[in-house]
């Protein structure tokens, strides 16, 4: 996955680019780039593919912050999971 941030500043090696990731709102980037820093890279794949998904089914783009609150979220979640930590559904 690439940013486009990093795109633009020529910060890849084009062969093990499989996605360019492309936010139109620049805070929303730059607090998506934060996140991105402190969550493995496989939780950011995840949440891409639901929000795809989810954009499927539903005919319909999402907001952008959506990336950053749902990968915030499932890492949060699965943190918890791992450190046996309920997790409440209300």
């Amino acid at each position: 996955m690439l940013l486009k941030s990093n795109y633009l500043k020529g910060e890849f090696n084009p062969e093990q680019v499989d996605k360019i990731f492309a936010l139109e709102n620049e805070d929303t980037m730059n607090k998506f780039k934060s996140i991105v820093s402190n969550i493995p890279m496989e939780m950011v794949e995840i949440t891409e593919r639901i929000i795809t998904y989810a954009q499927a089914r539903l005919g319909k783009s999402l907001n952008d912050s959506i990336y950053i609150h749902l990968t915030d979220h499932i890492h949060f979640a699965i943190e918890r999971y791992k450190n046996n930590q309920p997790i409440k559904m209300e």
